[in-house]
Order: structure tokens, then C-alpha cells, then sequence
């Protein structure tokens, strides 16, 4: 089963990504704070989501973690923002703005999913 890191503590990103995540069967891990996210990337068939602008989580050091666990990541941020989105996909993420994270997240989470090789993911 693929398994969803879900750093991102505003509530109603949050309960839109978990509700989507679940019903694509995803396993959900709420991390309240940056070391229990990271623990989580360890886990087979883990991904990170992320928010770049997120106050509780350092999102580049759990893209980092990411990386290194060989989890795919997808991170995303205000759109004015274009600096934070283009070094997170230098970490290795998939970005897209906030605004259009409701709109693709069924398609994003796709993307994540252990079956999904390279050639999907952005």
C-alpha cells in the first residue's frame, strides 16, 4: 500500500489532500512535527506532500529527506513565489501552485504512487 506523508498543517489543504489520498488508497501519516515526517519517508512506498509557506514544517529538509529515502515529493506554494516552487523542484519535487492544487490532485497523487515511473512525475 502507498503511503502519504502529509506535512502540511493548514486544515483545509489538509483535509482535502487526506480525503483524496484516501480514496486513491493511500495510508496516511499526519507527522506533527519535521523528525516524525522524515521517519515516516523510510517507510516502502512512502511520498511526501508538502506546503512550501507552512510555518510548522522546514518543507526543503523534508524534501531532503525525501530525496534520500527515494520517496517521491510533491510540494506546493503561492504562485508568486516562483523562487521557493523552483528550489523545490530542485530538491527533486513535483510543484505546482496552491491554486491549482485542488483542481490536479487526484492526478498529482497518481503521480506519487510507486507504480508511477519517472516519466510521470514531474
Amino acid at each position: 500500500m502507498p503511503w502519504l506523508v502529509l506535512a502540511v498543517s493548514d486544515l483545509m489543504f489538509a483535509a482535502r489532500i487526506a480525503d483524496a489520498a484516501r480514496a486513491a488508497g493511500w495510508g496516511l501519516a499526519t507527522p506533527a512535527a519535521d523528525d516524525e515526517a522524515s521517519a515516516q519517508l523510510s517507510r516502502p512506498g512512502a511520498a511526501l506532500v508538502t506546503d512550501l509557506q507552512d510555518r510548522t514544517f522546514d518543507a526543503l529538509a523534508l524534501l531532503e529527506a525525501a530525496r534520500a529515502a527515494r520517496a517521491p515529493a510533491l510540494a506546493f506554494g503561492r504562485h508568486t513565489d516562483a523562487a521557493s516552487l523552483q528550489r523545490a523542484r530542485r530538491h527533486g519535487a513535483t510543484t505546482v501552485p496552491r491554486s491549482d492544487l485542488v483542481a490536479r490532485l487526484s492526478e498529482l497523487l497518481a503521480g506519487l504512487a510507486p507504480s508511477a515511473g519517472p516519466a510521470t512525475r514531474r
